[in-house]
């Protein structure tokens, strides 16, 4: 039911205040098939609406986009692979489409999209070339928010002179928050936490091998971490990592 519908029924008598506050409450989503999609939630919550590609069927991604698009001028599909994309491309014509293959995040927008830009300063860095896949989604989603937000690639502790570099780098540019996406033994995020006085994101990838592997190690390392401001999120969550910076500088920079 779309809000105008409810007013109408109020501005006629037909429910009262408490059954709309109920409505709008609990039951704004639409249901087809298997799934529910949360039509308020960007009203709620305030962050995008981002569709989880991965072992979806094609029909139900492309009822989720149809439905999402009703309610915003954008949404996201993560973890879309490039054939599942080629099929949407094929379909969905009236919208403009981004695609990053490298890591497979979709955005569709509305021909007359014109998002709001926050001015948020954010630092995404990887400790590794093979970690980018992960911080790629990270950027694709702050970057339609932010006016600023700066790629560091693969400036690990191997070469302890490029985290040094790219540390100064951050506070010549007033960074407000950094994600820091390291495998292996995840140590990046701990060495940039004793050098910096903000707020980072660390992110575990699943970028090594062996005993501790598939980013167990360095999701252990960065939870037992003796850096007091470093918050973790779950291995390879770049979405997650996002949508927490975008929260917080929301909030900081909101008009």
């Amino acid at each position: 039911m779309e809000i105008r519908d409810i007013l109408e029924k109020y501005k006629k008598g037909e429910i009262d205040e408490k059954e709309v506050e109920r409505i709008l409450k609990l039951f704004d989503y639409e249901r087809f098939g298997n799934i529910a999609f949360d039509v308020s939630r960007r009203k709620r919550i305030k962050i995008p609406e981002i569709i989880y590609g991965y072992k979806k069927d094609i029909e139900d991604i492309l009822k989720a986009i149809s439905c999402c698009m009703k309610y915003d001028d954008i949404c996201f599909v993560s973890r879309l692979n490039r054939k599942k994309f080629e099929t949407i491309r094929e379909i969905l014509k009236e919208y403009i489409l981004e695609y990053n293959e490298k890591c497979f995040l979709l955005k569709i927008k509305k021909r007359d999209y014109s998002p709001k830009k926050y001015k948020g300063r954010i630092a995404i860095i990887t400790a590794g070339a093979s970690d980018t896949r992960y911080a790629e989604e990270s950027y694709e989603i702050l970057s339609e928010y932010f006016e600023n937000v700066f790629r560091f690639y693969d400036i690990g502790v191997s070469g302890i002179h490029r985290t040094l570099d790219i540390a100064k780098e951050i506070y010549e540019k007033d960074i407000d928050i950094v994600i820091v996406f390291a495998g292996f033994e995840g140590a990046l995020p701990s060495i940039l936490g004793g050098l910096l006085d903000i707020p980072i994101i660390a992110v575990p990838t699943s970028t090594g091998y062996g005993f501790g592997g598939k980013g167990i190690a360095a999701l252990l390392s960065m939870l037992n971490s003796c850096s007091p401001n470093i918050a973790v999120v779950n291995i390879n969550s770049g979405v997650r990592a996002a949508l927490y910076a975008y929260i917080i500088l929301r909030r900081i920079y909101r008009d």
